[in-house]
């Protein structure tokens, strides 16, 4: 039996943990995370508060429908944050071979938290709400037509604008790759704060402050016309389209998301990074053991250009204002048969670009690294190894800033003051769709009805939808070509790309009033009034994803392998499938380029999909009237 607290119960007293909060993350190198190490602050509240206005014209002359409208929105949201009680960082390090050529490759972390040394510990302090501002603002033309009997024409034009995300308070802190750093050498790169929020003036002046409200800008050009047509070529067909284009709002728009709500508070945060050589525990923690406690957190730094180096942040882009938008376009042939039957046919096709993505890591190592230096990578910058290599240490603090991270990768880093800059906003994505989409449908007559449709489709797409930013980063931030991915059935390939539905009901032709056995009484109550019906639905396989087992010191994604040319990715089988003795996938067909090359393999297979999957439902029904206003009915499924 396991018993599973979520808080720490009133009875444990532990220096690292607080009586109804979570417990503190112990983050084990190679295993699932311990605790959830952020408290209960966290609570985005919604709207605070949001006004909407929407009205409409409608006005109808002679052949004309015309309608007018506009919708203004004032968004505003209050979000309250999570505060770190405390992560503890457990490595390989402590139980590598100091030296050793390969120390970067050995060790296993949870002999480390065997041994109980950590080789970091962080913790924040608690930090103020933040009022998030946007707003959305459109207006709208359309006129319907009616061109002739035959023949009518929608005509639209909408135009919207999203604002971007920002606070009055300035209280949004950004990366800008373009200031200099005075704590890293001046260094390009360095954190700046909205508004007038940051330390000795305006960026121009060399303070800290962007002395603007808004991190992204407004994009304003934003048309979006729509087209309809309905043509009757006879009496039983009829042809009918359209076309148009529509926003997205995502990127610095986002509002009630993680993206924005959760984020851009480095250096409103306070924070402490304890570290260790990985072979004892952080000085600073006052006792002989590790889950002595960990001093108070301080008070924020000032906002300075330099306040965040040796940490994380995000990074808001004046172009991830831009709106999003979706092409959509479609062609429907539909046509009447005889027996009240009614069938159509239609492709429908949609491109979407400035999607939300996670094509973006502007803190990745270059992939040439990996063959030029290989092993030298994991070695600290200080070693004898890289400083007989020409390694040069990019700035004074460097080593203090990093600690045991200030290794040849990170010094090679496009920023090296900094660890993960996180570009949450960003709007890269493009999706793809083609569909074809039949139906047939057979209108109750005769005891029958049914309804028959089929889709065959494909996505193809380098993001899913807005809320992939928070997905792993790409492979190679230099080849964004290499995470385009075939995917499933919807416009966001988060489906089936088959589907086969089918649904039927028949009324048996027995009893009162029917072909066979029209008895009356109460024979004809048994005999009568018994339907049959069928819903059947037939999915193919969705797509796997393919990962491989090293993973390169890039600070990438994850790593995917190579493909072995004229290799199956499938291992034939016969008959059922036994997961117990039959193999899906076929080892043989990837091989692993190790831990200093990159995978060929795209992001998903291109030659094996998941199980298909069949669902199939068959009942019978009988209804018994027992009076004017009141049936019994009787069902087996």
């Amino acid at each position: 039996m396991r018993i599973f607290f979520p808080l720490v119960p009133s009875s444990f007293t532990s220096p690292i943990s607080t009586p109804g909060q979570p417990y503190p993350a112990l983050a084990v190198g190679g295993m699932p995370t311990f605790g959830g190490g952020l408290d209960n602050g966290q609570n985005s509240g919604g709207c605070w508060p949001c006004t909407f206005f929407a009205d409409n014209v409608k006005w109808s002359k002679g052949r004309h429908s015309l309608a007018f409208g506009t919708e203004i929105r004032f968004e505003d949201e209050k979000d309250a944050f999570a505060t770190n009680i405390g992560t503890y960082n457990f490595g390989a390090g402590g139980t590598s071979l100091p030296g050793s050529a390969s120390s970067g490759q050995l060790g296993f972390g949870f002999a480390s938290f065997f041994l109980g040394t950590p080789i970091g510990v962080t913790q924040t302090a608690p930090t103020p709400p933040r009022l998030t501002k946007t707003g959305y603002r459109a207006l709208y033309v359309q006129d319907d037509i009616q061109v002739n009997k035959k023949f009518n024409l929608n005509l639209g034009l909408r135009w919207d604008v999203s604002l971007p995300s920002w606070s009055s308070a300035g209280y949004y802190s950004n990366f800008d790759p373009t200031v200099p750093n005075p704590g890293a050498g001046n260094l390009p790169g360095s954190i700046v704060y909205a508004g007038s929020s940051g330390a000795g003036g305006c960026i121009s002046a060399g303070g800290s402050s962007t002395c603007k409200p808004k991190l992204a800008n407004t994009y304003y050009n934003n048309w979006e016309p729509r087209l309809g047509f309905a043509y009757r070529l006879n009496d039983k067909t009829t042809v009918r389209g359209g076309a148009g284009i529509t926003s997205i709002r995502g990127g610095a728009s986002t509002l009630m998301g993680p993206e924005v709500a959760a984020s851009f508070l480095a250096g409103y945060q306070a924070q402490q990074s304890l570290t260790s050589d990985g072979f004892s525990i952080p000085s600073q923690i006052p006792g002989a053991t590790w889950d002595a406690g960990i001093p108070p957190v301080g008070a924020a730094p000032a906002h300075t250009l330099q306040a965040v180096n040796g940490q994380s942040l995000a990074w808001m882009r004046p172009q991830d204002g831009k709106t999003g938008y979706t092409q959509e376009w479609t062609l429907t042939v539909e046509r009447q048969l005889p027996g009240r039957i009614a069938v159509e046919g239609s492709y429908v096709g949609s491109a979407s670009v400035h999607v939300g993505a996670n094509l973006l890591n502007p803190n990745q190592l270059d992939s040439k690294y990996l063959a030029q230096y290989g092993p030298l990578l994991d070695e600290l910058v200080t070693s004898p190894a890289a400083i007989a290599a020409g390694i040069q240490i990019p700035y004074p603090t460097f080593v203090s800033d990093f600690g045991s991270g200030a290794t040849v990768a990170q010094a090679l880093r496009p920023f090296p003051q900094y660890q993960y800059i996180s570009p949450n906003t960003q709007n890269e994505g493009h999706i793809r769709y083609n569909a074809l989409q039949l139906r047939a449908q057979k209108y109750f007559s005769n005891g029958l009805s049914f309804l028959v449709s089929y889709t065959y489709s494909q996505t193809i797409a380098d993001a899913t939808d807005q809320f992939s930013t928070f997905g792993s980063a790409p492979q190679d931030a230099a080849n964004p070509k290499a995470e385009r991915r075939i995917l499933g059935g919807t416009s966001f390939g988060n489906t089936y790309p088959r589907y086969l539905t089918a649904a039927t009901t028949y009324e048996l032709p027995i009893g009162p009033g029917k072909r066979y056995l029209p008895v009356h009484g109460v024979a004809g109550q048994i005999v009568g009034g018994w339907q049959v019906s069928f819903v059947g639905a037939y999915q193919a396989g969705t797509v796997l994803p393919i990962f491989a087992a090293s993973q390169q010191p890039l600070f990438n994604g994850p790593e995917r392998p190579n493909l072995v040319p004229g290799v199956s990715e499938r291992i034939p089988y016969s008959g059922k499938f036994n997961p117990y003795t039959d193999t899906y996938i076929n080892a043989a067909a990837f091989s692993d380029p190790g831990r200093f090359a990159l995978g060929n393999a795209p992001p998903t297979l291109p030659g094996a999909r998941g199980f298909p999957h069949y669902n199939e439902n068959i009942s019978a029904i009988k209804n018994f009237r027992v009076a004017e206003k009141a049936t019994v009915q009787f069902r087996a499924e």
